[in-house]
């Protein structure tokens, strides 16, 4: 059959333009092909392909393709998977991609994920800024000791793998994670600030802020945070954390907050500081500044709870060789405000005794519950088992110490002494203070007369009416010593007087405990003073504990009974 430029009338079902050998079917323009159809296998191409190579594809095109759309097992392409925002198709070469969005803004926008793999080794995702000294960057999927990871690269010089994600959840900074984070940083140029985590927050709203927030549950033991410092050599400061808070508002500003808690009974600490090595060492450090009139707390703490175990605000131990102090504490001023070295409040509904300051020492040699080097004002009751005052003796204050004792009474005793001499009647007046009367029972006091001389005389005397003085009467022109003797019966003393016999028990100690029970051969456990047990008083410590020792210079401590040679008392300077 011919097949006639002018198009076939006669033609059927059965009729068909090409060949019937192995030959394939050629179609040219202007001489030059313009579409050939393989003669194996029906390929088609279209485009000066040439003969020698036969299409590779059922459709094999050399140029660009324009189609309305184009469809896959079904479904479009065009407007689908890809479209061009451009409107002339998929532009590969100025316009930017899009995956899963109609509308990408960058070189390439996504709505979908994008999947990069390699069959043979490890995938990457290089990223740069195409500038002749750029910066190159690029995110890998490898294996580290047979453990899946992400590692950011850094190609450009100077080359690092500042960061690593393994497959267990572990993320390395600088080194490869043994921890959910885990951050390694070396020291830079010589006196350069190195910081392995910096965590900054501000803003102004009302809520907590927190720079770092940590919480750790289940089993075994647990940190929130545990943070080392080493310095091998040198002399620089050496800090654990370093912890800064401040803040322009009114609001509650934490430099730290700690939390220990749960229902264990293991012990909690919600902080535990260790330190080793040379040099001068705390453990803690805490310091607070204000330039305004609100309160300032260099360190506060607070236990409390419902359980009935005890619970201390501070504790501290200290052991080991040289001076120990489980406290230092100083308060300076310079200005008119008052300064407390240690400031204690004891209260409370309870029925228990409280103490606001408790203090006990044992041990040998020479003990002191509590040493004070100054003055000290007492405005309630005070109670003791002996007294008297401890002085350098006068006349060897530098090898001997004198001491005398308290005269002791049922009565709250006031006495008021002197001498007077008689007039040519055998008389004479002797006036009280104008706060006798209002301070004392002055109807009930008591007046003793001593004649002074070779030879003794009858004494007597009389209160006047308002008891503001007496008449003493002699021998003319004689002297008379007199002493008078008075109970107090001001408001404090009514208030503060106790009973002179009391059963114990009820609020007067516990019946059965002994005040002193040295006294009478009993063990320390007899007496009435609270018995810390060893467990109380220390702290479970951490693993290879090291004991605190501060050195405190002598005029802020006490110096203890002097040597031979040094008089009692702290050193002063001359």
């Amino acid at each position: 059959m011919t097949w006639l430029i002018t198009g076939n009338s006669n033609a059927t079902t059965t009729s068909f333009l090409g060949t019937t050998n192995l030959q394939p079917l050629v179609i040219k323009t202007n001489d030059k092909e313009a579409m050939r159809v393989a003669s194996a296998d029906g390929d088609v191409s279209i485009g000066d392909i040439g003969g020698t190579r036969d299409p590779d594809y059922k459709l094999d095109v050399q140029g660009i393709l324009n189609a309305d759309d184009i469809y896959k097992g079904g479904h479009s392409l065009v407007g689908s998977q890809w479209k061009d925002v451009t409107g002339v198709g998929i532009n590969y070469g100025g316009g930017n991609v899009g995956i899963g969005t109609t509308n990408p803004t960058t070189a390439m926008s996504g709505g979908r994920a994008l999947h990069v793999d390699n069959p043979t080794g490890s995938s990457a995702l290089r990223l740069g800024d195409g500038a002749a000294n750029g910066q190159q960057w690029e995110w890998q999927s490898t294996v580290i000791n047979d453990v899946g990871a992400m590692n950011l690269s850094k190609l450009t010089s100077p080359a690092a793998n500042p960061l690593t994600v393994l497959a267990s959840g572990n993320v390395g900074i600088g080194t490869l994670p043994g921890h959910k984070l885990h951050v390694h940083t070396t020291g830079g140029a010589e006196n350069q600030e190195v910081r392995g985590v910096h965590s900054s927050l501000a803003g102004t709203g009302l809520g907590f802020k927190f720079g770092m927030s940590s919480d750790v549950t289940g089993d075994g033991a647990k940190w929130g945070g545990l943070f080392t410092a080493v310095t091998d050599e040198g002399s620089e400061s050496t800090f654990g954390m370093q912890a800064t808070a401040t803040g322009g508002g009114t609001g509650l500003v934490n430099g730290v907050n700690a939390l220990a808690m749960g229902t264990g009974t293991g012990t909690k600490l919600g902080v535990n500081s260790y330190v080793d090595g040379g040099g001068e060492k705390i453990a803690g450090r805490f310091s607070a500044f204000s330039a305004g009139a609100e309160s300032t707390s260099g360190l506060q703490v607070q236990a409390s709870g419902s359980g009935v175990g005890l619970k201390t605000g501070v504790q501290g131990s200290v052991s080991g060789g040289g001076s120990k102090r489980a406290g230092v504490f100083t308060a300076e001023s310079n200005g008119p405000d008052e300064t407390f070295g240690i400031f204690c409040s004891a209260y409370g509904n309870g029925t228990g005794t409280k103490y606001a300051l408790f203090a006990t020492q044992g041990g040998d040699g020479t003990r002191y519950a509590g040493y004070f080097n100054g003055n000290v004002l007492v405005t309630g009751t005070l109670s003791k088992g002996g007294g008297g005052f401890l002085i350098d003796h006068p006349e060897d204050p530098y090898n001997k110490t004198l001491r005398h004792n308290f005269v002791e009474s049922p009565e709250n005793l006031c006495l008021y002494r002197g001498k007077v001499e008689l007039d040519a009647d055998g008389k004479a007046t002797v006036r009280m203070p104008d706060y006798f009367a209002p301070l004392t029972k002055e109807d009930q006091a008591t007046v003793y007369l001593t004649p002074i001389g070779e030879e003794s005389f009858p004494t007597s005397y009389r209160w006047e009416e308002e008891h503001t003085s007496l008449t003493v009467f002699g021998s003319a022109r004689a002297e008379v010593a007199y002493l008078v003797l008075a109970d107090r019966d001001d408001p404090a003393i009514r208030l503060l007087s106790r009973p002179v016999e009391q059963e114990k028990g009820e609020g007067n100690f516990e019946k059965g405990k002994l005040l002193n029970p040295e006294a009478f051969d009993e063990p320390e456990e007899m007496g009435i003073a609270p018995q810390l047990s060893q467990a109380e008083v220390i702290l479970e410590e951490p693993a290879q504990p090291e004991p605190l020792i501060l050195e405190v210079p002598d005029e802020i401590g006490p110096g203890g009974l002097g040597a031979q040679g040094e008089p009692l008392g702290p050193k002063v300077e001359e």
